[in-house]
């Protein structure tokens, strides 16, 4: 209705004028924050997302230019109940039909014209170069409509809308940010993509575990509370990389690296020149719309009545949050609380499923939320059983690798055999397996818990997600990894959303002269394997003697003869995105403090001394510090790490 929609949004604006210091002669600049009016050359692409989806539902789309969104070939309709292949049968048909159109138009004829032909070359112009309709030609593209979608997100979003609004006004961050959802997920907060993204705000795994924890027992991307906090933290990092809200937003889709990279080539923060010129293999038709979609979500979410009609969004969220100070059963819960199985399960979604099928109990220090109107449910808790109060999550025994642990000395502690190790925890037999802080699996003193496998397959599962997205190109991520809620009916071209791409900064990119910059972790083997040359090869190269190290920031010349500089990148991300999944198996970071560099510091004696932290993760934290020359009085934001594994729940 009307005066609800009204109340939420004076309900919304008084929470952030007092959250955000405003005074009362600031209510305008609350609703428009410089970085969110869509510049007059970018207007066109803006008008087609609006339409998108304020016009056009999922049973139809439009046939357009990919880069002209002002083109718009045709408008298709699917009949009722035709299936993906039939969708997808009756897209190629008409992209066909426009194929030869336009290159009939780019031979130069422009008399004696069909109906057709004539209304083809008026959306272009009658100026038109027969050049660039020839370009026309490879350019021809589908979008499903998302009217009834957007609809669904607007009513879904009420349960969460003042919840997103404080987390972005307490850390000083624009409120339009809060309408991001609508093109990541369209606010389903189980939406997953096809490699990984998962929840809300669509957070792959590796970026989720910055600030989330990502396990098969509790996964806080699908949590609509932490992990709007994690985006509202991942976006004013973005924010601190870039230093303006329409570069800090393309990098949510593109990575900050890629759009800093962007920025310095183009020579310009310019949003519109960026998105109109700026050229690379990486920045694909999803990234150079993601800004000017959010911006169009962003219109009709301001507007809704004026686009949509009268909505009625669904009543916030009433809950209370109780700690959980031992692992519980989900059945001990329900009993004790009183709350029904399925209303704990929708308002608990980072639970996962063997927390659900009993497989694992629902972890220590777990912040459950149960219904505002339960009964005491402090009180209640304290009525546990003792046997239904856990002081271990049971089932399979642990042993986090400490420096110095061997194989055998491992496997002779604990009485198993290597074998067994290397079986279990699918290590390579011979070179070095182990890592300092890997958990591997042993033996349990508890038999296994019935189905307890499906639990270990789905941990297995999540890695394989990863490794799937780390070996597919940047560009292939970014143009297919839909939500399931736009992908299942997509067909050839759904919202172009890949979710929280990044919270990498490093440029991992081959500069136009065929360099790059040393990163953490490289060697100059590693470029020798991406590139399937010999190492002296780029010893000769660079200059270097056998034995020299490489010193992070140092540019080193790539031998691209064999390897060209795309898969060269590839081969590079997917290390780096590897190196740091591993990473996250073993350790989770718990906190932050602040450190100043004293005299006679440095990189390696700092990250030696508190806690081996990776250079790559210390570099997510502190984006704008030269790490590779550190000073006296350099201040540095520091994660503190904590291992992970059966212990943590």
């Amino acid at each position: 209705m009307p005066n609800e929609s009204l109340r939420r949004r004076v309900v919304a604006l008084v929470a952030l004028l007092v959250l955000g210091g405003m005074a009362g002669g600031a209510q305008a600049q609350a609703l428009r924050t410089p970085g969110f009016e869509p510049p007059p050359e970018l207007q066109r692409d803006v008008d087609f997302w609006t339409r998108i989806y304020s016009d056009i539902t999922t049973g139809a789309g439009l046939l357009h230019d990919d880069r002209n969104l002002s083109v718009v070939y045709e408008v298709i309709v699917f009949p009722e109940g035709l299936n993906r292949e039939g969708r997808s049968r009756m897209v190629e048909s008409a992209r066909a039909k426009y194929v030869r159109i336009l290159r009939t138009l780019a031979e130069g004829r422009r008399e004696g014209l069909s109906d057709e032909e004539a209304r083809v070359l008026a959306l272009w112009g009658p100026n038109t170069l027969d050049r660039t309709l020839e370009l026309a030609v490879d350019r021809i593209r589908f979008q499903l409509g998302q009217r009834d979608r957007f609809i669904e997100g607007l009513v879904r979003s009420g349960r969460w809308e003042d919840h997103l609004a404080r987390s972005f006004a307490e850390r000083g961050l624009p409120p339009e940010l809060a309408a991001l959802p609508h093109v990541e997920s369209s606010f389903n907060p189980m939406a997953g993509s096809k490699v990984g993204a998962a929840g809300l705000w669509q957070f792959m795994p590796s970026t989720g575990r910055r600030w989330l924890r990502v396990d098969n027992v509790v996964d806080e991307r699908y949590d609509p509370y932490k992990s709007t906090v994690a985006a509202a933290q991942f976006l004013q990092l973005n924010h601190r990389i870039l230093g303006t809200w329409p570069l800090a937003l393309t990098a949510y889709n593109h990575g900050a690296g890629g759009m800093r990279r962007a920025k310095e080539m183009m020579g310009t923060d310019d949003i519109a020149t960026i998105l109109r010129y700026y050229t690379s293999p990486t920045f694909g038709f999803a990234s150079r719309n993601f800004y000017v979609s959010f911006l169009a979500a962003l219109e009709v979410d301001r507007n809704q009545e004026r686009y949509l009609g009268p909505i009625q969004r669904e009543p916030l969220e009433d809950t209370v949050i109780v700690p959980l100070r031992d692992y519980v059963p989900v059945t001990a819960l329900t009993r004790v609380l009183e709350v029904d199985r399925d209303t704990l399960r929708s308002l608990n979604l980072s639970l996962r499923g063997p927390v659900w099928n009993g497989q694992r109990s629902v972890p220590r220090g777990f912040e459950l939320r149960v219904p505002a109107k339960a009964a005491d449910p402090a009180l209640r808790l304290a009525a546990l059983k003792p046997a239904e109060r856990r002081e271990t999550q049971g089932g399979e025994a642990f042993h986090t690798v400490r420096r110095g642990d061997t194989l055998g000395g491992i496997a002779k502690k604990h009485g198993v055999s290597t074998d067994w190790l290397v079986r279990n925890n699918k290590l390579r037999k011979g070179g070095k397996v182990l890592q300092v802080g890997q958990v591997l699996r042993l033996p349990g003193t508890a038999k296994k818990a019935p189905g307890l496998a499906r639990a270990d397959e789905e941990a297995t599962e999540l890695l394989a997600e990863e490794r799937a997205a780390a070996s597919e190109p940047r560009r292939a991520r970014a143009e297919e990894a839909q939500p399931l809620v736009t992908a299942e009916q997509g067909d050839g071209g759904t919202v172009p959303v890949a979710g929280a791409v990044s919270a990498d900064p490093t440029d991992y990119s081959v500069w136009s002269d065929g360099t790059i910059m040393v990163a953490g972790a490289e060697t100059l083997g590693h470029f020798a394997d991406w590139l399937e040359v010999r190492t002296q090869r780029l010893r000769d190269l660079n200059g270097m003697k056998p034995g020299q190290a490489l010193s992070l920031g140092r540019r080193i010349k790539l031998d691209l003869g064999t390897v060209n500089a795309t898969e060269f990148e590839r081969r590079r991300r997917a290390y780096h995105r590897q190196l740091q999944e591993q990473f996250f198996t073993s350790w989770r970071v718990v906190s932050t403090e602040r450190l100043t560099v004293r005299p006679g510091e440095t990189l390696w004696g700092l990250t030696q001394k508190r806690g081996n932290v990776p250079v790559w993760l210390l570099r997510q934290y502190n984006p704008d510090v030269n790490l590779e020359n550190l000073k006296p009085g350099t201040e540095l934001t520091w994660p503190t790490l904590e291992a992970v594994g059966a212990p943590a729940g």
